[in-house]
């Protein structure tokens, strides 16, 4: 635990040295660490911390019979128990996802291309500055994938979570203080905002290049959609959105067609639990509209664009899956195969 008292922002340790005294300040020139090192230990520090919630966020799930399983011949547990892990986390959790986040936005900022340069922070960011952007890009390219993934665990077990609970409740029959009101539309935004970043960080590493990610990060973010959209109020917001979803259906298609079998079987899931978030929209939509059949896609022709269609990015999924699993279904393997056997009766005439 003591090691998060080395994790600070800039801004917070600016504030603390704002006005050193002459010894203070040589006494702080001359042991304080390189700018581009401290980056590095404080990064560090808040993935291991993000390693230790994931492990505890996936143990505590598990079912009883898995941890009655994980006993030694004395009848004691052979890992830790997963709530004291838990409970050991939870003490700093606030602490923490505000700076997972704040680490994020850094790393965010980072993988900007040159021509949006003049629009960062002057300064740099919560852990770096302008001076060490470039070698400071290569520690966060080594960390985020575990501060995405503890921020979409948090989020889909407090933050999302909590949005769901809200929204079920009814409007008051007594609106609250204007300063209440605006409170709750700026929590609102803010979560809004969050959502929008561990999304965008999933779906921007998702459509790159393999080589330029850290090892293990496409399943690490197969990982955050699914825990993103396990939540209700993630999969209404998307729904509500054509463009993103048919964006995501894409990304998955892609997914599909590179991963290995688990990460897959992953996406498969969040393909059907955002389709059917999509189904129950589509519901409400027709008991509002005078004239069902005007909802949804086609119209009166049945028309589908690629592209712009939910249904055919969709139908494009469920067809890859089809394919990977049975891949003699392929048309090229049918191709390939009909080529041989005319190449294969060809030669016995010669």
């Amino acid at each position: 635990v003591s090691s998060l008292s080395k994790v600070k922002t800039r801004k917070e340790e600016s504030r603390r040295d704002s006005a050193p005294s002459e010894g203070d300040r040589q006494q702080s020139t001359s042991v304080r660490y390189n700018e581009s090192t401290a980056t590095m230990e404080k990064l560090a520090v808040l993935k291991a911390w993000a390693e230790v919630y994931i492990k505890a966020c996936e143990v505590s799930r598990s079912s009883p019979e898995s941890a009655v399983a994980a006993l030694d011949e004395f009848g004691d547990p052979i890992n830790p128990s997963s709530p004291d892990l838990l409970q050991l986390v939870s003490a700093e959790l606030e602490n923490l996802r505000k700076h997972w986040l704040s680490a994020l936005r850094d790393h965010a900022m980072l993988q900007l291309p040159s021509q949006f340069e003049p629009q960062l922070p002057p300064g740099g960011g919560a852990y770096y500055s302008s001076a060490t952007a470039e070698t400071a890009a290569v520690y966060y390219r080594q960390s985020w994938p575990s501060l995405l993934l503890a921020s979409a665990y948090w989020m889909s077990r407090e933050d999302l979570a909590l949005a769901t609970r809200d929204d079920d409740l009814p409007a008051p029959s007594n609106p609250a203080s204007p300063g209440t009101a605006i409170s709750s539309g700026q929590s609102s935004q803010d979560r809004l905002d969050r959502f929008r970043l561990v999304l965008g960080l999933a779906v921007k590493s998702l459509c790159s290049s393999l080589s330029d990610q850290p090892a293990g990060s496409q399943h690490t973010c197969v990982q955050t959609l699914y825990q993103l959209f396990t939540c209700d109020w993630s999969c209404c917001h998307l729904a509500n959105d054509r463009s993103m979803l048919i964006e995501l259906l894409s990304v998955l298609h892609r997914v599909l067609l590179t991963a290995e079998v688990h990460s897959q079987q992953i996406a498969l899931q969040v393909v059907s639990l955002i389709l059917s978030s999509y189904k129950d929209h589509l519901k409400q939509e027709k008991s509002k509209s005078a004239d069902a059949s005007l909802v949804g896609e086609g119209g009166k022709d049945g028309d589908l664009q690629p592209g712009q269609s939910v249904v055919f990015a969709s139908l494009e999924v469920c067809l890859c899956a089809v394919v990977r699993a049975f891949p003699m279904l392929s048309p090229q393997h049918v191709n390939t195969s009909a080529t041989l056997d005319s190449t294969t009766r060809a030669m016995h005439r010669a």
